[in-house]
């Protein structure tokens, strides 16, 4: 899964363990056919919390997307970057990684899916 998201998506081989960091997330997401389970996704197996897998539906891997640095507060100035999963060490459950036109791997609450006609532009 993680190599296939990695050639579709056109992502640097060096992003491979942020990659495979989301699969292992969206894997303990999901429903598998072990008995063990008790049909029950591995993370409620475990935390015996019932998960909410929002956050995980709402962008794809290396999705383009705009996002507002705080660097800029208080101008209101999107930018563009690509989606590369959650931060789990920075902002609430919504807080995702994002790649920055400079390399760089920012925590970001605010950000927005582009339009089509955006996108395809």
């Amino acid at each position: 899964m993680t190599n296939t998201a990695m050639t579709k998506s056109g992502a640097p081989l060096c992003l491979w363990d942020i990659r495979l960091e989301l699969h292992g997330l969206i894997w303990s997401s999901i429903a598998h056919d072990i008995d063990a389970l008790n049909d029950d996704v591995p993370n409620t197996a475990v935390s015996g919390n019932t998960l909410d897998i929002s956050h995980l539906c709402e962008l794809s891997w290396y999705e383009w997307l705009w996002y507002h640095d705080l660097v800029d507060f208080p101008e209101d100035k999107r930018k563009l970057g690509q989606w590369l999963g959650l931060s789990h060490n920075y902002g609430n459950v919504m807080c995702a990684c994002v790649l920055a036109a400079n390399g760089q791997i920012l925590s970001c609450t605010t950000y927005s899916l582009l339009s089509v006609a955006n996108h395809n532009s």
